[in-house]
């Protein structure tokens, strides 16, 4: 947001750029997370990095 001063804008323009700026990203944060959870519900293995389903990776739990 100071940064935008010293290119002359107003501090009310820099201080909504800056509001702006950080509602955007938490929105597309907030959406990149949603998505992966609904594709990979119950997580990753954390020693193969596979999908689990049905509480069992099936790479290591054979």
């Amino acid at each position: 947001m100071i940064g935008l001063l010293g290119v002359g804008l107003a501090l009310i323009y820099s201080v909504l750029i800056a509001v702006a700026i950080y509602v955007g990203v938490k929105v597309y944060v907030g959406r990149k997370t949603l998505k992966i959870r609904k594709e990979i519900p119950e997580g990753v293995c954390v020693h193969c990095g596979a999908k689990i389903t049905g509480a069992m990776c099936p790479n290591c739990d054979k």
